[in-house]
């Protein structure tokens, strides 16, 4: 009985290990843009504006057209100022997420 089920157990084994080497793990892939950058705001001030210039905060839906009323909100990230409009106000030195994606400030966090 034992050497009936040592042989199962070497047997299972080969089979695993067999499986195993058939398989090619894939490298890990970097995902882009994973991880949020903090920058402080500098000034923010209310505008009247058209929507379509609107920045979405995360969970925002797309913006109104025609003319409405924005937060023109200057950001200071890495030796450089980005504006944005977005329509919460944001006190000056408070600190913004968000994602940095070909110099324009993308997944807004506030």
């Amino acid at each position: 009985m034992k050497k009936i089920f040592c042989s199962i157990l070497l047997i299972a084994g080969m089979i695993t290990l067999t499986g195993c080497g058939s398989k090619q793990v894939e490298p890990a892939q970097e995902i882009p843009y994973l991880s949020f950058d903090k920058g402080t705001v500098v000034n923010s001030q209310k505008v009247l504006i058209d929507g379509s210039h609107q920045t979405l905060l995360a969970g925002e839906t797309t913006a109104e057209k025609g003319q409405t009323s924005l937060y023109k909100t200057t950001i200071f990230f890495k030796d450089k100022s980005y504006v944005i409009f977005i329509s919460k106000e944001a006190k000056t030195g408070s600190i913004i997420e968000f994602v940095l994606k070909d110099d324009k400030l993308t997944n807004i966090q506030y």
